[in-house]
């Protein structure tokens, strides 16, 4: 028993700490984007760091739960609800069966990740569950996930006790503008003096072409040190997890979790770990600037996470208020809370009080993720007139009117539409992703053009 998956989000899919030991074998690492998220949202649910979770990119999912389950939400906030009710980040939360998680598009950050007690029951491909994508195996059928989906839970032996004092405060990825710091090398000396102040000193653009594998960035070009046509490309080595490699384009590229095991091009300088869910959680547009540390630095910065962590399961024994409930009488609070509109708890000393602030909360079955019908008005969209509705982009990209260049547009002014018909395609981050129409009726306008940005709810169709 575990969950059923109501819609997918964007692109979500089971991730773990990653895929070690095959890299010289043409095997990718693969695993979570943002590692420590990762720890902290198992620590959270008491499974140990680098258990399998869900890696929910820009859009959440609607999860079903078959079965009582501990879950906990952490990186990037898509305002997590279960069965309509807020819930916050990094903090356990108890679900009952038939308990719906839903979420929506990320108010900051990237990826959230979710995790469950006991794990997801899934087998090991080369001794990890983390699903490689490009690769299509590991996780659930080498894929991201998609509606009707089922995962069990593994075996946790017991639910966490304690969870009213499992929290942290979140950590925040709402600026646009970051810094990452970098070890220089391993073919820094490959670059002139100046192509090394500039990286240094110029700040540099996530371009849309940013997905799992790496990070394309805009900005000053990075001068390599003249060599004929050898100039930015090296005999083949190995790439880390934060590898920026510069091809003759003097352009650079951050690598990050499918990134390739080899590559022929010069890497300036690594992303520190500690850094490295940063880029994991930025968008496009957003803008980076590098800092150089020292290898010392940045070992101690690393041990100084790892020391975290660690910390975090004792910090939470120690103030557990709820150690001596046992997991019956925890969903027995549950069901009690429900039942009585009872919104939160909380906990002083041995008194506990219930908050009913929220009692006129409607509790709703959840809104599905994508296309559903509206009306429009916000300011510079175009008019809507009534009884129309319209169709709008369930995510940032590019439109594309047709599937190839070469072929002709899925639909056109006049078009008759019925329900699942494919109406355009919304590219982002590498993704294909059909626009499936959830109605009949008549294309009576097309809002934007081929090949244009469209934003996340921008309108794209009018029907008559």
């Amino acid at each position: 028993m575990g969950i059923i998956v109501e819609q997918a989000g964007f692109l979500t899919s089971v991730q773990d700490s990653g895929r070690f030991g095959r890299q010289q074998y043409g095997v990718t690492v693969s695993g979570a984007m943002d590692v420590r998220s990762l720890a902290i949202v198992n620590l959270l649910v008491g499974n140990d760091q680098g258990v399998a979770a869900l890696e929910a990119t820009m859009v959440g999912p609607s999860l079903r739960f078959t079965s009582d389950s501990v879950f906990a939400v952490v990186g990037a906030d898509m305002a997590p609800r279960l069965n309509d009710v807020p819930v916050g980040l990094s903090c356990a939360v108890m679900a009952g069966k038939g308990d719906v998680l839903t979420m929506s598009l990320a108010k900051y950050g990237c990826r959230a990740y979710i995790a469950f007690a006991g794990g997801i029951d899934l087998p090991e491909v080369m001794g990890s569950k983390s699903t490689y994508l490009r690769g299509k195996f590991g996780g659930f059928e080498g894929r991201a996930l998609k509606k009707g989906d089922a995962l069990d839970f593994g075996s946790s032996g017991q639910l966490p006790l304690d969870i009213s004092t499992r929290s942290r405060k979140p950590e925040v990825f709402s600026s646009t503008e970051i810094t990452l710091r970098v070890v220089m090398g391993p073919q820094d000396t490959a670059f002139t003096e100046r192509g090394i102040e500039t990286f240094l000193s110029t700040p540099y653009t996530i371009t849309k072409e940013c997905d799992r594998m790496g990070a394309r960035l805009d900005g000053a070009v990075i001068e390599h040190i003249p060599d004929g046509h050898h100039s930015g490309n090296i005999i083949t080595d190995g790439i880390a997890f934060g590898s920026i490699q510069v091809p003759p384009s003097g352009l650079p590229i951050i690598m990050l979790a499918e990134r390739q095991t080899t590559g022929g091009y010069t890497k300036i300088a690594t992303v520190t770990s500690v850094d490295v869910p940063l880029i994991a959680q930025a968008r496009p547009g957003m803008r980076i600037h590098f800092q150089k540390i020292t290898v010392e630095e940045a070992q101690n910065l690393y041990i100084q996470q790892l020391k975290m962590l660690a910390e975090l399961p004792d910090s939470w024994r120690e103030n557990s208020a709820m150690s001596g409930w046992s997991v019956q009488q925890i969903k027995e609070l549950m069901v009690a809370m429900k039942a009585n509109n009872v919104s939160g708890i909380r906990i002083n000393g041995s008194q506990l009080e219930l908050d009913a602030a929220a009692a006129s909360a409607k509790m709703a079955d959840p809104q599905p993720m994508v296309l559903a019908e509206q009306t429009y008005s916000e300011p510079n969209t175009p008019e809507v007139r009534q009884n129309e509705k319209l169709i709008t982009s369930p995510i940032i990209g590019t439109f594309y009117a047709a599937p190839t260049p070469d072929r002709p547009p899925f639909v056109s002014v006049g078009s008759v539409v019925k329900k699942g018909d494919v109406l355009c395609i919304v590219e982002s981050m590498k993704l294909m992703n059909e626009v499936i129409s959830d109605k009949e009726g008549t294309i009576a306008e097309i809002l934007v053009k081929n090949e244009q940005d469209v934003e996340f709810g921008q309108p794209l169709f009018r029907f008559a």
